[in-house]
Formats: C-alpha cells, structure tokens, sequence
C-alpha cells in the first residue's frame, strides 16, 4: 500500500510546482508589460492636430484654479445655453434639409456654414479675450511657469500623469474629484 501512494505523492509535488512557476512567470510578464504600458513614450505628434487650432492646450497648460476661474468667467459671457443649444439644433435642421434638398444647392449650405463659422468666431473671440485678461493677471513668476507648461502640452502633448482613468487630478494630497 505504501508503493501505491509514493508514485501519486511526488506526482502531487510536480503538479504544485508546476502550477507555482507558472504563476510566478504569469506574474514577471504581467509586470513587465504593465511598466511597458505605463512608462510607453507619448505618439509622435501629427501634422495638425485639434490643440494646434484651438485654446485647448493654452487651457491645459493653466493651474487647477485657474482652469476654474476661466471657466465661470466664459459662462458667465456666454448666452443662455438653452438658447444656443435651441439655435444650433435649428442650424443643424436647415443644414440637413439643404443636403437632402433636391436640386442641390450649394449657396444655401454655404450661407449655413457661414452663420455656423461666425456665431463660432464669436465664442473663440470671447474666449480669447477672457484667456488674454487671464494671462495679463499673471505675476511674471507664474506667467513664466505657465509658459513652461504650456511648452510640455504643445511639444509632447497634455501630460496625462496629472490625471487618472476618471479624471481626476492629483495634488500632494492624492486623487481628488474635479469640482
């Protein structure tokens, strides 16, 4: 009975050992992989890209507060935003009505563009200004330390470390939640 039992045992034994290398390996690549993803390099930037038209990366490259503080500002400018919303939503139906209109006609979906590019430039010049009033406030301490962010966002991109999966931002005290 005993010779029985001595073969099953160190069978056992392999089986124990087998399965805790595989772990052990699964663990090493899981590791390895997970450094590989988290300290990859940024994508090359492309030829033109939304941040190289817009403010979006002057934005980002501001402190919390001040992101804060620019967004109350451009809301507090900004029409009622039923009122736009009500107006884009009428924009978008003439513009769909002219596209599926036939004959064609290409001078009614340009009038439509155009009225779509000035009520635009409208908002993008409002918000210039208030980003201008922003950076005029600035002490040359800070302006210089926003000059250097915003450098990083336009070469490399937004640096996303600063933010998690949730977006929220991380300070010296941890994660917290964007109010």
């Amino acid at each position: 009975m005993a010779d029985a039992t001595q073969p099953k045992r160190k069978f056992h034994v392999w089986r124990v050992l087998t399965v805790v290398s595989l772990a052990i390996n699964l663990l090493i690549i899981g590791l390895v992989a997970g450094a590989a993803y988290r300290f990859k390099e940024a994508p090359p930037p492309r030829d033109l890209a939304a941040r190289d038209v817009g403010y979006g990366a002057f934005i980002a490259a501001f402190e919390r507060e001040d992101r804060r503080d620019l967004g109350r500002a451009y809301r507090a400018h900004m029409p009622d935003r039923k009122q736009v919303r009500q107006e884009m939503d009428r924009q978008n139906d003439a513009l769909l009505a002219v596209l599926r209109a036939d004959p064609f006609q290409p001078e009614a979906l340009e009038a439509l563009l155009n009225q779509r590019q000035s009520r635009l430039n409208a908002m993008q010049m409002q918000g210039q200004e208030l980003l201008l009033n922003q950076i005029r406030d600035m002490d040359p301490d800070a302006r210089k330390d926003y000059a250097d962010r915003l450098h990083g966002i336009l070469t490399r991109g937004p640096d996303r470390r600063d933010r998690d999966e949730k977006g929220r931002d991380r300070d010296e005290k941890g994660w917290r939640d964007r109010k």
